[in-house]
């Protein structure tokens, strides 16, 4: 429903594709898909997706997405799903888990080097650097009036979540994004999570399963 022909969307956390073959038929040739996936053996099926499918209009990177150009430790898991960047490599690792080193950028500094400015919609499920990814797409996000961004969110547990989530929507307000909305169906809308109604409201639903919010302006 948000993107058409010529627009541009950039896909945060693409895992094996999914989301990017779709969003390349939609943008068509006219548009452009990037596509960021850090785990390496992920990154391998994506790129082997975009060729058996013939696709043309994606570009890809192996690089995380952060606040800046970084070199941190990423956990890999039995479950690629549960990949993501940890804040020390001294992790207490579980049976078959696995600490490896990855490269991180900015979104500013991608579209900058890759020459893109035009941005239509931002989807970032990338496993708790969804506000370090915010922060490195300030210029983007502000030089595009019109865009979009979907973001995973779980504050189901603890009070650690919910201040995470906090900081996500202030940070977006401080971008001029004011509407945000649970997409499930029905949608929800989250006005304010300075509100105990909406907090509790969001914990119900993420104690089953992740969410993803849409911010728009």
């Amino acid at each position: 429903s948000t993107l058409k022909s010529g627009c541009v969307f950039i896909d945060g956390g693409a895992n094996i594709g999914f989301f990017s073959l779709i969003a390349s038929k939609l943008v068509g040739t006219k548009g452009a898909v990037v596509a960021f996936e850090p785990t390496p053996l992920t990154f391998s099926y994506l790129k082997k997706n975009i060729k058996v499918n013939n696709i043309s209009n994606v570009i890809v990177s192996n690089k995380g997405l952060s606040s800046a150009e970084k070199n941190l430790p990423f956990l890999l898991t039995k479950n690629p799903e549960g990949n993501s960047i940890i804040s020390t490599e001294n992790k207490k690792l579980k049976a078959g888990d696995k600490v490896i080193k990855i490269s991180t950028i900015s979104i500013d500094k991608f579209c900058k080097q890759n020459h893109l400015k035009k941005i239509d919609l931002i989807k970032l499920d990338i496993e708790g650097q969804e506000l370090e990814a915010i922060k490195g797409s300030k210029y983007i996000l502000l030089s595009n009036k019109n865009i979009k961004i979907i973001f995973e969110l779980n504050i189901a547990y603890g009070k650690n979540g919910i201040e995470f989530a906090k900081k996500i929507f202030d940070e977006l307000k401080k971008l001029n994004f004011s509407n945000f909305e649970v997409l499930l169906e029905p949608r929800i809308i989250i006005k304010d999570l300075n509100n105990s109604e909406n907090i509790e409201q969001l914990k119900k639903i993420t104690d089953r399963y992740n969410v993803n919010i849409l911010a728009t302006r």
